[in-house]
Parts: C-alpha cells; sequence; structure tokens
C-alpha cells in the first residue's frame, strides 16, 4: 500500500450529515412538547453519534496510516480537537458559574472537561456542555489506536486486526454484561456506562475497517489498466454499488424503526442494547463504503456542496448547537421561529470559529 493515497471527494458531507442529525435530535429534545406528531422522526437524530464515531474510525486510521510516527499523528489530533473544546469549554464554565459559585466541585468539573474526562464519570458527564462526552471518547480512541497499530501490532495488519479484534469481542461482552446489572438504574445511568469507549469499540472498528478497503481499493484502482476499467471493473463496481446501498439501507431503517418506537426503552431489550448501536454503524459502514464507488462527478451536487459545506465546520456546530438551543428554547417559544434562528446562529458561530480560530491552530501546526 501507498500512503500518498488520494483523497476522497466528498467526504465532509458525512460529517455535515452527522451534525445536522444530532441538532435535529436536540432541537427535538427541547420542542418536542410544541411541535406537530411527525417531528418524532428528529428524536433518532442522535444516530449522527454513530456516524460520527464510524467516520472517526475511518479518518483516524488513514491519518495514522500516513503520519510519520506517534508525535507527528498526536500533533494533528490535539491541532484538531483540543482548542475548541477547551477553550468553549472554559467559556461555558465561566458563564454558568457567573465567576461566583465557585467550590472544588464546580472547578473539577472544569478540569474533567479540560483534560477530556468528562464523558467517563456520572457526575461530570451531562454537565457544562452536554455534547462534549463523545469528544472526550474520541479522545480516548486517538490515543488507544496509535498503541495498538504502532506499539503492539508493528504496524502489521494482520495482528493489528486480530488485537482490535478481541477488543471488540471484549466490547459485546461489556454490553451483555452491562444488561444484567443495570435493572434497577436510572435511564441515564444506563445510557452513560453503555456509551463508554469500551462500549462503542465496535463503531470505530467498522470505520478502520473501511480504512483499509480504501487502501486496497485505491491501490488496486492504479494497479488497473484502462482497458479493463472500462470492461469488467466498472460493471462489477455498479452491482457492488447496489449491494452496499441495499445493506446499508436494510441496517439503517432497521436500526431507525427500532429507535423511533422505543426510544431509550431499548436497553431493556438484550439483543438490542448489545447489537443496535452496531446495526446503525453497520448501516454508516456500508453507506460510506458505496460512497467509494460513487463517481467524483456525482459527489458535485448541490446537496452534496451543501453538507461538505457544513461538514467544514461540523466541530463547531456539534460543541456550539446545544448551548444555543438551550438559551433559544429559553426566550422563543415557537418552535419554528425557535429552529431557523437556532440553527442560524449555530452556523454564524461555526463558521467563525472554523476561520478565526481552529484554522488558526491548524496552520500553527503545520510550520
Amino acid at each position: 500500500m501507498k500512503k500518498n493515497f488520494q483523497k476522497i471527494i466528498g467526504i465532509d458531507a458525512f460529517r455535515g450529515l452527522a451534525a445536522v442529525l444530532v441538532f435535529l435530535f436536540h432541537y427535538w429534545s427541547f420542542y418536542k412538547e410544541d411541535l406537530p406528531q411527525w417531528t418524532k422522526i428528529f428524536s433518532i437524530g442522535h444516530i449522527g453519534v454513530d456516524l460520527f464515531f464510524v467516520l472517526s474510525g475511518f479518518l483516524i486510521m488513514l491519518s495514522l496510516y500516513r503520519s510519520e510516527n506517534f508525535i507527528s499523528y498526536f500533533k494533528k489530533r490535539i491541532a484538531r480537537i483540543a482548542p475548541l473544546a477547551m477553550g468553549s469549554s472554559l467559556i461555558f464554565w465561566v458563564i454558568t458559574t457567573r465567576l461566583q459559585n465557585f467550590s472544588f466541585e464546580s472547578i473539577s468539573d472544569l478540569f474533567a472537561h479540560l483534560f477530556f474526562i468528562n464523558g467517563f464519570f456520572p457526575q461530570w458527564y451531562h454537565t457544562i456542555n452536554p455534547v462534549t462526552w463523545s469528544i472526550s471518547i474520541e479522545m480516548a480512541f486517538y490515543l488507544l489506536l496509535p498503541f495498538i497499530w504502532i506499539f503492539f501490532a508493528k504496524k502489521n495488519i494482520k495482528k493489528f486486526f486480530i488485537i482490535f479484534s478481541s477488543l471488540v469481542f471484549l466490547s459485546f461482552l461489556y454490553r451483555s454484561g452491562l444488561f444484567f446489572i443495570f435493572e434497577d438504574w436510572s435511564a441515564e445511568k444506563r445510557i452513560i456506562f453503555s456509551e463508554q469507549l469500551w462500549g462503542r469499540l465496535d463503531q470505530f472498528f467498522l470505520g478502520i475497517f473501511l480504512a483499509f478497503i480504501t487502501l486496497k481499493y485505491q491501490t488496486s484502482i492504479m494497479k488497473t489498466d484502462e482497458k479493463k476499467k472500462s470492461e469488467n471493473f466498472l460493471f462489477f463496481k455498479k452491482y457492488q454499488q447496489i449491494f452496499l446501498f441495499s445493506l446499508s439501507f436494510l441496517f439503517l431503517s432497521i436500526s431507525s424503526f427500532t429507535f423511533y418506537f422505543l426510544q431509550s426503552d431499548f436497553r431493556e431489550i438484550f439483543f438490542a442494547q448489545i447489537f443496535l448501536h452496531f446495526i446503525t454503524a453497520g448501516g454508516f459502514f456500508f453507506l460510506l463504503w458505496w460512497f467509494l464507488f460513487v463517481s467524483d462527478e456525482k459527489k458535485n451536487n448541490f446537496f452534496m456542496r451543501i453538507f461538505s459545506f457544513l461538514g467544514s465546520i461540523s466541530y463547531g456546530i456539534y460543541i456550539f448547537h446545544f448551548p444555543i438551543l438551550s438559551q433559544v428554547s429559553k426566550s422563543i417559544h415557537s418552535p419554528f421561529l425557535g429552529f431557523f434562528i437556532g440553527i442560524f446562529l449555530t452556523i454564524i458561530f461555526s463558521y467563525f470559529s472554523f476561520h478565526f480560530f481552529e484554522k488558526w491552530f491548524l496552520k500553527k501546526r503545520k510550520k
């Protein structure tokens, strides 16, 4: 495999899609009492987090693969994730404490967010900015992945998959064990302990698997002569696309209907507690795999450009949308007006954050 693999055009659109799904989920959560029944479809928008995790496994594995060493890789991750997460947590903490309610608990809460451990402890899980629980999970994954790839597997793909597959198996066992001990737990406590890194490893793994499929696919493209491309290869691609898209539709339909009708009660069902998020991630895995075979011309349509734009500022959308929706819902009781003001402010904040804050750190990292 070559490390100078081609850039995948349009992949940012999936970040945009994930950000929109999560926005709709929280919008519905704030306004559901005043919304028409059909908007309950927004209640499944939390699957955007599943998409984020599959994307992270995919993109971070590609980033690690082409990084010169662990230090180079980790600098990229810190420059991309830490500044906005830490800066926003500090600002939101100051706003929520109003510089008055200083205590050991509030200061430890801030430090838990600054060091990305808030997603692992119930007392800090939904505090300063509730959505950042997933960022702490991602940061833990960013640390775990290079240790397995570089230090344990020694960049041997076969050994790497054996090790990570074993961890995924343990992840299923972890979720199985939780089912038998959380009978008397609250719904929130069930979520917190199920959503730990070791409860989501299978989703990251699907993204990692897709990264190696991508590398192999791009290598095979470079080795295929033009005549074969125009005849047998493209013919095979057409039916492969249909198959992958059908699998994606099937998996996402199963998980979406289950989430829609059961909501958080799905954790009362043993099979759903263990496999439902995995099925959701599987749907996104096949969707992304299908996307690899779509021609670049088709990836350049109007909707793809819109979602690609949202994808470029998706990190800001994810960070800012919850605090903005929280404040908007308190002052604007019309759900439709609240939606437009909420999405407008979220995009504005995210756009300026990306171009005047996040980019500065990315440029510093390149120097």
